[in-house]
């Protein structure tokens, strides 16, 4: 017969293993959490959606054909008019996720409109390396094309493209179009991409592009990348506009934080086309961007930059022929074969800062003027009140520095820090110490 003492004694079991399996339980969950949020490095606290829920699973080999690439493209379209919907993120499993020929569908389809399409400030999000999105096509795909999105997160892959011809367009990583705001990039590796060069220019083959058509009255607000890889692509981060003027009317935020460029034609780019209209006295870019540029055919590139601070790291360990070159011994540009460090013609209130060693190139810096052209408007066609400081070791074939010089216009009012491993003192030029530029030399 049990006791008293026989019943509390078993009860007192029972409750303990009750207490203790919960406690396993909620440990387990507890280290089941902590290792989701360690893999998927979450920051926000929406519902998280698994892409497999709606039956996006990743390529299982290379022969698919177009309907399935299309299947997923649509499904993945779905998943992204839900999540928004529901302020939920999603969240790709490790995979090969291909959508064929067309941009994965993370954008705003209206190409007429001047609304941004809002996101609900969701994120996207991969496994991390491993995680591929990449597009096959013939005729050009960019992987990720953000046409006017803003409050959008996307973290976490490896990006890449496929072109199976050469006759039509090439293929970008991530490019952000006409529009945004509060768009964030973090941990993206950008690998490969197509560019097919049309003499006079590259088509595709930008690891992070931002392009704006002309004359565009739309909202270009902030802007973050984080952590971005680009390998063997033509441009590591190439920024087009047609007009100079219809940047500065806007009040862009943009902060580009650890690119890390390993083979390019260009390692950072921003080229725009003349001003179509007088440009208020005090506009300017507001960009902030640190950098690291390796083995490019030319680092740097500038063209009409107005505003902004650049810290640029550079290291070379290719050879000259090397440099221009892909990963697949195709020159990057068959009618451009000039190496250099760095190329202002112009800028205008920066703050550029250029160190390291550019290797064998032709010039280590070009400066100066945008070339033999009558400025239109109130711009005048000059490199001008900027704070440059040059620290760049290497071996130029020309000249360590050439002032590009149109009708008296080259470099004015700047000060140009500069050390002896980029010129020798009795080389520098003679335009960096007229025209109320301050030059100091260590």
């Amino acid at each position: 017969m049990r006791t008293l003492t026989d019943i509390i004694f078993g009860k007192t079991l029972v409750l303990i293993f009750i207490l203790v399996l919960a406690n396993c339980t909620s440990v387990y969950s507890s280290q089941k959490n902590i290792e989701i949020e360690s893999e998927l490095i979450r920051t926000k606290n929406n519902p998280v959606i698994n892409v497999q829920k709606f039956g996006i699973y990743g390529r299982i080999n290379h022969s698919e054909n177009a309907t399935v690439k299309f299947d997923r493209w649509l499904k993945l379209k779905t998943a992204f008019e839900y999540c928004i919907k529901t302020k939920s993120d999603l969240y790709f499993p490790k995979g090969i996720y291909d959508v064929g020929e067309r941009n994965f569908p993370f954008r705003e389809d209206d190409l007429n409109t001047n609304v941004l399409r809002d996101c609900n400030g969701i994120t996207i999000f991969g496994a991390g390396r491993g995680t591929l999105l990449i597009t096959s096509s013939s005729s050009g795909a960019d992987v990720l094309q953000l046409n006017m999105l803003k409050n959008l997160t996307i973290k976490n892959f490896d990006i890449s493209a496929e072109l199976s011809s050469e006759i039509e367009s090439g293929s970008n990583g991530v490019s952000v179009t006409n529009g945004y705001d509060n768009i964030n990039l973090e941990n993206l590796y950008i690998y490969d991409l197509p560019g097919i060069d049309k003499t006079g220019y590259i088509d595709g083959g930008k690891g992070l592009t931002m392009q704006f058509s002309a004359n565009r009255k739309t909202i270009k607000g902030s802007f973050k990348a984080t952590n971005i890889t680009v390998e063997n692509c033509a441009y590591g981060f190439r920024f087009d506009a047609a007009h100079v003027s219809d940047l500065l009317k806007e009040k862009m935020d943009i902060v580009i934080n650890n690119l890390i460029v390993n083979k390019a034609y260009q390692g950072f780019s921003m080229d725009f086309g003349d001003a179509s209209e007088n440009i208020n006295i005090n506009s300017k870019l507001n960009m902030n961007v640190s950098a690291s540029l390796t083995n490019c055919q030319q680092f740097v590139r500038f063209s009409r930059v107005i505003g902004g601070v650049y810290n640029f790291k550079v290291r070379k360990s290719d050879s000259k022929i090397e440099s221009l070159r892909d990963n697949k011994n195709k020159l990057w540009k068959i009618d451009d074969t000039r190496l250099f460090g760095f190329l202002s013609n112009y800028s205008k209130e920066t703050t550029i800062s250029i160190i390291g060693d550019v290797g064998n190139v032709d010039e280590k810096i070009w400066i100066g003027a945008v070339g033999s052209i009558d400025e239109p408007f109130n711009l005048k066609n000059r490199t001008e009140n900027n704070l440059f400081t040059f620290d760049i070791a290497g071996t130029s074939t020309n000249t360590d520095v050439k002032i590009i010089n149109y009708k008296g216009e080259s470099i004015h009012n700047s000060t140009i820090n500069i050390t002896k491993r980029t010129i020798n003192k009795s080389h520098i030029p003679q335009e960096f110490k007229v025209n109320s530029n301050k030059v100091n030399f260590k």
